[in-house]
């Protein structure tokens, strides 16, 4: 999607993600992601373990503005780094479930509470990875409409509305 410089920086990186059914009844739901620098080196490969928060709220301690209402001290953003994520469950990609090939398969309490699921995943980036000639390439498999974000700035979008744009965890894709 671009070349890394501005994008990865040297040290602490998240790349954050968030899926959304189409239907609250939709039986599947499912993602999983991975991030590569020209060359093929990996930053983060598919299947990792990521931290994961079920949509059955908004996973930013229940802010569902972007600009956060004009709170005076806004609280951090899921998908940037010095988010708190420590309270998210932690499980293998691919999360999700009724597909038969998730690593992590949701609760089936929530399943069809929750319209979205949101992950996160931290990684360490050498200065030769955040260099500006590398290019970056995002793999994302997904059922049914994600937006990924690295750094807390929105890189790849499918099935959720138009780029930038807020999506709240219970928007169908």
């Amino acid at each position: 999607f671009g070349q890394a410089d501005g994008w990865v920086v040297e040290g602490d990186n998240v790349l954050a993600v968030q899926v959304h059914n189409d239907t609250i009844s939709d039986s599947t739901l499912h993602c999983d992601a991975g991030l590569r620098i020209s060359g093929g080196s990996v930053l983060l490969g598919m299947a990792e373990t990521w931290r994961y928060h079920v949509g059955v709220s908004e996973p930013s301690g229940g802010v569902v503005d972007p600009e956060f209402l004009g709170a005076p001290i806004p609280p951090v953003n899921w998908g940037q780094v010095e988010f708190d994520d420590s309270g998210w469950l932690v499980g293998p990609g691919g999360i999700g479930f009724g597909d038969g090939d998730d690593a992590t398969d949701v609760e089936a309490s929530v399943r069809y509470s929750a319209m979205s699921v949101y992950m996160r995943q931290a990684f360490v980036a050498s200065i030769d990875a955040a260099a500006s000639t590398n290019l970056l390439q995002l793999e994302v498999d997904y059922d049914d409409g994600f937006v990924a974000y690295l750094n807390g700035y929105e890189v790849a979008r499918r099935g959720l509305g138009v780029s930038g744009d807020f999506v709240p965890h219970d928007a169908a894709a």
